[in-house]
């Protein structure tokens, strides 16, 4: 069995004049929302080995930073391709995570991640609602093929 955490950044702050979208920080509601989500992990997550892909965008890997559980095992790669991606670039990149991990966690932006969430877990009707700052959906699927859908196992929205 595969499983696939798909997280969407936290809430951030507005960009400053002449600053750039990558460099956008989080709002203090968004360190709120980390520590929801730290905890929300911590009792449903697994402690074992996952593989983290996540964008290198300042705003996701400062979400990653506080909502991630100190117990849980995990292998980090930071992807400059997930800022910025298409959900079909993101669908081939999570296909080859899942032919060498059985846990994989995407940390991203929308609208990709509304997409990622929809697509796979097409049959869930609150999977089509969008993703907001801080949601975060853990999918499963017997066979692994992204193709075919998920199922959803839970949706967290902070």
């Amino acid at each position: 069995m595969q499983h696939l955490l798909l997280i969407r950044h936290a809430k951030t702050l507005q960009a400053r004049p002449g600053q750039a979208d990558f460099t956008r920080e989080l709002a203090a509601k968004g360190e709120r929302q980390c520590v929801s989500m730290r905890t929300w992990l911590h009792d449903q997550l697994p402690a074992e080995n996952w593989q983290l892909l996540c964008s290198p965008a300042v705003r996701t890997r400062q979400t990653w930073q506080q909502c991630r559980p100190q117990a849980l095992h995990c292998d980090e790669a930071f992807e400059d391709s997930i800022y910025g991606g298409s959900s079909g670039y993101l669908m081939a990149l999570l296909t080859a995570q899942l032919s060498v991990h059985d846990r994989v966690i995407l940390v991203g932006h929308n609208p990709v991640i509304s997409e990622l969430v929809s697509m796979l877990a097409r049959a869930n009707s609150e999977a089509r609602l969008g993703f907001g700052t801080g949601d975060m959906a853990l999918l499963h699927s017997d066979a692994g093929d992204l193709h075919q859908p998920w199922q959803m196992d839970w949706l967290y929205r902070p």
